[in-house]
């Protein structure tokens, strides 16, 4: 309703007051699951089905939101997607150049594509080019009618699983229309909402081979990725977006969980993240240094900046 109303201070401290509660349920969950675990053994199957109960509470309430945005006649639209501007640069080859690039997305326009050069040895040893696709949190907080693709109703629509969103479905075409096709791969890289749209997107499968997600405060956890695609999970202990899926981080050989200890006053600007990246000790960096040298191209890229909005 704040969103709706576009009063962002009430979104805030929304936000703020949000953990709280989600570890008020968490506690209320744990004691149940203990009572639970004393009765007879038949009794043991309520533990995944109070854990099942507790992970359909977002998908229910945002569907209820989406509901009420549909209500008041802001149905999802049509999405336009058109490369702005291209150039020739250096490959991102570390953690510290992947969050630059992130920071840098939204300046020019909504999604950067980077193409590694024809004939160019690229990571996964296909024959065909590397893609890496850089996806923005979200843009616009009102769910009133606009043209942001990456905007709360792409967020919603998303957390209820109601199939590909705007913001998806723009990523998809941008895509596309760069000739990212069979023989190619793809690694993407997203804040926040890009990070689920990206998840969204390896989860219903693209044409060509998703080598790996970096995903950096985003509720991704309940979302089924193949474990053939590595996973770099990076969350703020004090992000309350990471929180919203109610869900744990998997415990997957593919997922690299990397928890971070507080960092601001709610945890969840890219700024922030940045930050608790440089501070990282040396075997940390080391270790994601390893996951992240299989996902990226080394050499030179064409940089595409592109503009994605929604049409009426």
């Amino acid at each position: 309703m704040a969103a709706i109303a576009e009063q962002p201070a009430a979104l805030g401290v929304g936000l703020v007051k949000l953990p709280p509660i989600i570890d008020d349920l968490g506690r209320l969950a744990r004691s149940c699951l203990a009572a639970a675990a004393n009765y007879e053994h038949n009794e043991s199957s309520l533990i995944p089905e109070l854990e099942k109960a507790l992970t359909a509470l977002v998908p229910i309430g945002a569907r209820a939101a989406v509901g009420i945005s549909n209500t008041a006649g802001l149905l999802d639209t049509s999405v336009a997607v058109r490369k702005l501007e291209a150039s020739v640069g250096r490959a991102a080859t570390d953690i510290g150049m992947l969050m630059q690039r992130l920071l840098e997305v939204g300046r020019v326009g909504e999604i950067r594509i980077e193409v590694s050069a024809p004939g160019q040895a690229v990571p996964g040893g296909r024959p065909g080019r590397h893609f890496t696709l850089y996806l923005p949190g979200t843009q616009s907080w009102s769910l009133k009618p606009g043209h942001s693709v990456f905007d709360l109703r792409s967020d919603l629509g998303s957390l209820a699983d109601a199939g590909p969103t705007a913001a998806e479905r723009a990523t998809r075409n941008s895509l596309e229309q760069a000739g990212f096709g069979s023989q190619d791969t793809l690694t993407v890289v997203g804040y926040s909402q890009g990070a689920l749209v990206g998840a969204d997107l390896i989860a219903r499968g693209v044409s060509g081979r998703v080598l790996g997600l970096v995903s950096v405060g985003a509720p991704i956890d309940a979302i089924q990725l193949p474990d053939s695609v590595e996973v770099i999970n990076i969350q703020h202990s004090n992000d309350p977006v990471p929180m919203l899926d109610l869900t744990q981080p998997p415990d997957k050989a593919n997922w690299l969980n990397l928890n971070l200890g507080p960092g601001g006053l709610i945890g969840h600007s890219l700024e922030s993240y940045v930050n608790s990246l440089d501070d990282l000790g040396t075997t940390t960096m080391a270790g994601l240094k390893e996951r992240l040298s299989g996902l990226l191209d080394q050499g030179q890229v064409e940089i595409q900046d592109w503009s994605a909005r929604r049409t009426y």
